[in-house]
C-alpha cells in the first residue's frame, strides 16, 4: 500500500507540474523500496541532476543541458531530467517521470507531444551514453562543445518538433477530479494481474470533467491522421472470424486470426457498451482501436508480452494521444515508482522506444485494415512504410 502522505505529495507534484521536492522528501522518509534503491545507487557514486550539473560545469565549463544539446526551456528541462534518470538512476529524476506522465494524462494532455518527445529522447540518450559521473574529465578540459560531445560519445539530440516546442501548454491550471484519483490509486495499488486492467483504466474516462474532456479532444486532433479518420467515421461491421482462417498463410488475415486464437485472446478487447463516452474524437478512436489493436500488434511486430504491450501503448499514444494509453502508462509508471522501482528502467525503455516508433510510423487510425486481409504482412509493411520492432526490451536495459 502507498501511504496517504506520499499520495498527497505525488498529486501535489502532478498538479503543480514542476516541483518534486516534497515528493522526494516523503519518499525518503517512507521506508519505501525506492528510497533503498536510491541509497544503493548513491553508494556507487551516482548523483542526481543537481550534483551532476554542478560537476559538468566545474569539469567542462558548460551547463548540463548545453552539453547534452538541449534548449533552456521546458523541453530541455524534461529531456535533461530523463537523461539523468537513465544515466544516473537518481531518485528525484526517476520520481519525476511518472509525475510528468500523470500530468499529461490527468491535467494537461495538450502537452503530451512536448513531454513525450523530450523524455523519450532524454531517456534513450541517457542509456546510450557513458556514465557522466564516472567520466575521466582530465583529458577533456579545454575542448570546444562539439569536440567534447564527440569525445564523450554522446548521441545527437533529436530536434523538437513544432508541436513539441509548445511548452506553454504544460502550464494548464487544473485539479484532478476526486473520483478519478480514487480510481487511479485503487488500480495503482492493485497487484499486477489482478482484475481486468483494461476495463478499469477505461473507466477513468467516466470521471473526467468537461475541461479535461475538451483538452483531450483538442490534443487528439493535433495527431496526424486522427481528424481525417474521425471525419470519415469508419467502423467495420460484424467480423466473420472463421473467414480469416481461410486466408493464405503469411497474410494479414491469417496472421491476425492466429494471433488471437493461438494466444486465447478476444477479437474485441471490450464490448462497445463497456466504453465510457468522453467526446466525439475519443469515442470514435476508442471504438476503432478496439477493433484493430491486435492488428497493430501484427504489423508492428510487438508481442503480447508485458513490456511489448507497454511499448505498443506508447506507440498508440504517439499515434493518437488517446486517454486510455496515457492513463494506463501513467498508472503503470506510478505503481512502479512507488512500489516496485526496479521496473522503472524497463518500463521507460519500452515507453521511449514505443513512442519514437509510433512517431516515425504512418498514421494507423485512418487505415482500413479490413481491405488488406489477403495481403502478405511483409508486403503491407513495405507498402505502408512500417518498420517492425525487432529488438529485445528486456535486454535493452
Amino acid at each position: 500500500m502507498i501511504n496517504t502522505a506520499l499520495k498527497d505529495a505525488f498529486v501535489a507534484s502532478v498538479e503543480n507540474g514542476n516541483d518534486f521536492s516534497d515528493l522526494v522528501q516523503k519518499m525518503q522518509k517512507s521506508g519505501n523500496p525506492a528510497a533503498l534503491a536510491e541509497q544503493a545507487q548513491m553508494q556507487q557514486g551516482r548523483g542526481g541532476k543537481a550534483g551532476l550539473a554542478e560537476m559538468v560545469v566545474q569539469q567542462s565549463g558548460y551547463s548540463l543541458p548545453e552539453l547534452l544539446g538541449y534548449s533552456a526551456d521546458n523541453y530541455g528541462t524534461w529531456a535533461t531530467l530523463a537523461f539523468v534518470a537513465a544515466n544516473q538512476f537518481s531518485q528525484a529524476e526517476l520520481l519525476a517521470l511518472p509525475v510528468l506522465l500523470a500530468r499529461i494524462a490527468f491535467v494537461a494532455p495538450e502537452a503530451t507531444f512536448g513531454v513525450m518527445e523530450a523524455i523519450s529522447d532524454g531517456w534513450l540518450r541517457g542509456k546510450a551514453s557513458p556514465n557522466l559521473a564516472q567520466t575521466n574529465w582530465a583529458n577533456l578540459r579545454g575542448l570546444n562543445l562539439t569536440d567534447l560531445q564527440k569525445a564523450l560519445n554522446l548521441p545527437p539530440a533529436t530536434a523538437p518538433t513544432e508541436l513539441a516546442s509548445r511548452a506553454a501548454q504544460f502550464q494548464a491550471n487544473r485539479k484532478i477530479p476526486a473520483e478519478l484519483l480514487e480510481l487511479f490509486w485503487q488500480e495503482a495499488e492493485n497487484p499486477v494481474g489482478s482484475g481486468n486492467v483494461i476495463e478499469k483504466v477505461t473507466a477513468f474516462g467516466g470521471t473526467f470533467d468537461n475541461e479535461l474532456r475538451q483538452a483531450y479532444n483538442q490534443a487528439m486532433l493535433g495527431h496526424p491522421g486522427t481528424a481525417e479518420a474521425y471525419q470519415e467515421g469508419f467502423l467495420r461491421t460484424t467480423l466473420e472470424v472463421q473467414n480469416l482462417k481461410e486466408c493464405q498463410p503469411g497474410s494479414l488475415g491469417y496472421t491476425y486470426y492466429h494471433q488471437i486464437v493461438d494466444n486465447g485472446l478476444e477479437f474485441e478487447i471490450l464490448k462497445t457498451h463497456q466504453l465510457v463516452q468522453i467526446n466525439g474524437v475519443t469515442d470514435y478512436s476508442g471504438r476503432r482501436v478496439l477493433q484493430t489493436h491486435d492488428l497493430w500488434h501484427v504489423v508492428t511486430g510487438y508481442t503480447t508480452d508485458g513490456l511489448d504491450e507497454i511499448a505498443l501503448q506508447a506507440f498508440q499514444l504517439a499515434q493518437l494521444g488517446s486517454p486510455f494509453s496515457s492513463n494506463l502508462l501513467a498508472m503503470l509508471m506510478t505503481r512502479a515508482a512507488l512500489l516496485n522501482p526496479q521496473m522503472i528502467p524497463y518500463f521507460m525503455q519500452a515507453i521511449s522506444e514505443g513512442w519514437q516508433h509510433g512517431r516515425s510510423s504512418c498514421p494507423f487510425l485512418p487505415i482500413r485494415w479490413e481491405n488488406f486481409w489477403n495481403s502478405p504482412v511483409e508486403e503491407l509493411r513495405h507498402k505502408l512504410q512500417i518498420q517492425p520492432f525487432s529488438g529485445n526490451l528486456m535486454a535493452a536495459v
